[in-house]
């Protein structure tokens, strides 16, 4: 019997959006039936994909018939169209962050509980081959417990955000929630919820925000560090990660994993046969990541259980720390 296709509909057709479109258009047991967006001279181009335009998202989860809801949309709006979308019955799947607020993240889900449907982040790290891979080697210990992680994350100003709300820190949450949030969720995946350490950031003055950030966090026996910037400078996206394990130390580029084995020499690591890397809608280069993420969720939602890989607890973890994070950034002398 052939399975029914997933039905999918979506508020934001932004860069996210139309990344999160072109991947579901290569499954086989998904589909895109509804866009919400304002932005009316998209609705041809909607259209054209077999999908309903809506400009008012109340009229498209009154009328849409589809099984989750994702949403793409500006940071602040996440928390009221989450909402709504599971006051209406629907699965949900949200990019991050999921709020600014680890008390109405936390309501939005224990509303998804009540509601007896399931709330989705789209933390995409975990969905990364070479950060699977350093799951995996964390968890295996096949070289040893870890002693030392540095992650990074570089990026010029954003200049895909259409409006100014990525720099209005009541909207965005600026860094931390944008940038940073990848690799502290992570490092939260791999051994809970950390204490800060120590924060360092700043730059240009008169910008408004912060421009670069390094925050040193603790855990027992392990020294864990992130760095994430937004340079006025134009640096291309990169990101990556040194772990030094008991007997390896292991390192990502942004195009290659290699681990320097103890008495071993150089070895190149592969998660597993990649599938083709598909073009983004936004400034990081073709990844099957994404792919992986929605293959994933739409799984979930066709068997109606929750994630195995992305936890409500991780997700409220990850934002109570940004807000710690936050708080010592605004203190006199921060």
């Amino acid at each position: 019997m052939k399975q029914e296709q997933v039905r999918l509909a979506l508020i934001g057709y932004g860069g996210m959006g139309k990344t999160h479109i072109d991947n579901i258009h290569t499954m086989g047991n998904a589909r895109v039936t509804d866009i919400c967006t304002l932005d009316a001279d998209a609705q041809p181009a909607i259209e054209e994909l077999g999908a309903r335009y809506y400009a008012d998202y109340a009229q498209m989860l009154r009328e849409s018939h589809a099984d989750a809801v994702i949403v793409c949309t500006p940071t602040h709006l996440h928390a009221d169209q989450v909402r709504q979308a599971l006051l209406a019955g629907k699965h949900c799947i949200c990019e991050k962050p999921l709020c600014l607020s680890a008390r109405e993240a936390t309501g939005l889900f224990n509303l998804a509980q009540s509601q007896g449907v399931h709330l989705y982040v789209a933390h995409v790290m975990l969905f990364w081959e070479e950060y699977m891979a350093l799951t995996e080697l964390v968890r295996s210990g096949r070289y040893g417990r870890v002693l030392d992680i540095a992650l990074h994350r570089f990026s010029e100003r954003p200049a895909w955000s259409s409006t100014s709300w990525l720099f209005e820190r009541e909207k965005s949450g600026l860094i931390p929630f944008d940038l940073h949030i990848h690799d502290l969720y992570f490092l939260i995946s791999l051994f809970g919820k950390p204490d800060i350490a120590c924060v360092q950031h700043g730059g240009n003055v008169g910008v408004g925000y912060d421009e670069y950030l390094r925050v040193s966090y603790a855990y027992p026996g392990i020294t864990a560090g992130a760095e994430a910037s937004w340079y006025n400078a134009p640096l291309p996206f990169t990101m990556g990660f040194r772990v030094y394990f008991e007997r390896a130390v292991v390192c990502f580029d942004g195009d290659n994993l290699v681990a320097y084995e103890q008495g071993g020499g150089e070895r190149r690591l592969v998660w597993h046969e990649k599938k083709d890397a598909l073009e983004t809608s936004i400034n990081v280069s073709p990844t099957s990541a994404y792919l992986h993420e929605m293959e994933h969720f739409v799984d979930c939602i066709a068997h109606g259980v929750p994630s195995d890989v992305v936890h409500p607890q991780q997700v409220i973890w990850t934002i109570e720390a940004l807000e710690e994070l936050t708080a010592l950034l605004d203190a006199p002398g921060g």
